[in-house]
């Protein structure tokens, strides 16, 4: 008796469903109108596959070159999610793609990446978070890094990774294998996928001097296995064993990071999560730098690869370990460039070696792979290009 009179009080669910499977339908009919011809999609999105593919592993590749020669055949349909992956791979790969590239040469080009990456994003929100699968997590990937490639929004990097760390954690890609989960396909890519997400997060926690999430939480995940896409698919009933260390393969990068993944999260615990653990000492300070530097030497060079498109992608991975491990020297000894005592010397010293060989480093690439590096990696660049700057200008007999 309390209801109003001639009012009904109900939840039009039928209507609201409605409403979204059309704003679906309508996005789903704007991603496939943006997608340029086959030949540009498919320049874009191989120079993707071979290139940045090898350091951060999102796909497995012979299982998208499948799926991606089935999504051109004229009589299935073709899957939104597909559509949205190829986007984001080819945001990515303009980004990256040398100026010189024939696909790049489009005056459009430019404020079509917004649009791809504004309908990705526009795809994704629509997705429910109570049935998220694997290509979720890899499309929510592949939009922040082309966001990061195409500075886009670099104030919300931060804040980005944070989010895909939490919808990661809330789906359990950071703990062990599931008991229902029976597939050593699946198992894989999450690990891959999982071990991406947090590399990608550090960066940024390194890079804005904020905490994150991974400070207050012990995964229980493996890492990811050193073995090349090649030696398994979907109906793989066992993961054949990592390949010797020694031996580059297409998740050597990922396999490599794990091996220093503690020491370099404890240190960024350290530095920007006080309320988790005791500030760092200057002993401790040193220390740190001596493992790190251990770590640093310990980089494969891989230099009895042939091949001419590999051996480019070994020059990448192994600058990105090396710089990986020198991005937090380099954060730990800044505070005590300016200080007064007998032995902060040494951290003047350190900066000025780990800038230098950050830029010979850099230098020593070629174009194409210098372009992919200062793109993602353009905190660190500038940073030791200062910090040597500094080095340099001290007073003379400093």
């Amino acid at each position: 008796w309390l209801k109003p009179i001639g009012i009904r009080l109900g939840k039009t669910k039928h209507a609201k469903v409605e409403l979204e499977q059309a704003q679906t339908n309508h996005i789903e009919t704007r991603m496939e109108a943006l997608l340029p011809s086959k030949e540009e999609t498919e320049e874009l999105i191989m120079f993707y596959i071979s290139n940045v593919e090898q350091v951060h592993r999102i796909v497995h590749i012979p299982t998208f070159r499948r799926e991606y020669a089935n999504y051109w055949a004229p009589r299935p349909p073709r899957q939104p999610a597909m559509t949205a992956l190829m986007l984001a791979m080819m945001s990515i790969a303009y980004g990256a793609m040398p100026a010189s590239a024939s696909a790049t040469s489009h005056s459009g080009y430019p404020t079509i990446i917004i649009q791809w990456i504004g309908a990705c994003e526009g795809w994704l929100r629509q997705q429910s978070s109570r049935h998220r699968k694997l290509i979720h997590h890899q499309i929510a990937c592949l939009i922040y890094l082309a966001k990061r490639i195409n500075i886009v929004r670099k104030k919300l990097y931060w804040k980005e990774t944070g989010s895909l760390i939490q919808d990661a954690i809330s789906d359990g890609l950071h703990v062990g294998p599931s008991p229902s989960i029976t597939s050593p396909y699946i198992r894989e890519m999450k690990r891959r996928i999982w071990a991406t997400l947090r590399e990608l997060d550090i960066q940024n926690c390194v890079e804005f001097g904020l905490p994150t999430l991974l400070h207050s939480i012990e995964p229980t995940i493996s890492a990811p296995s050193n073995i090349d896409d090649e030696v398994f698919d979907e109906t793989t009933q066992q993961l054949p064993n990592s390949v010797d260390v020694g031996r580059y393969t297409d998740t050597s990068y990922q396999y490599y990071s794990s091996l220093t993944w503690n020491v370099r999260l404890n240190v960024s615990r350290r530095l920007y999560s006080p309320g988790c653990s005791k500030v760092l000492t200057y002993d401790e300070v040193l220390q740190y730098t001596h493992q790190l530097t251990q770590a640093l030497h310990s980089v494969p060079e891989w230099n009895d690869i042939q091949e001419q498109g590999s051996s480019q992608n070994i020059h990448l991975v192994s600058a990105f370990l090396k710089l990986q491990l020198i991005e937090l020297i380099l954060a730990m000894h800044r505070p005590y460039l300016q200080r007064q005592g007998e032995k902060f010397w040494l951290s003047e010293n350190i900066c000025y070696q780990m800038s230098r060989d950050v830029i010979l480093l850099s230098t020593s690439l070629a174009s194409s792979d210098y372009q992919r590096l200062i793109f993602l990696r353009e905190d660190l660049l500038v940073g030791a290009l200062c910090l040597a700057r500094i080095s340099l200008l001290q007073p003379k007999g400093s």
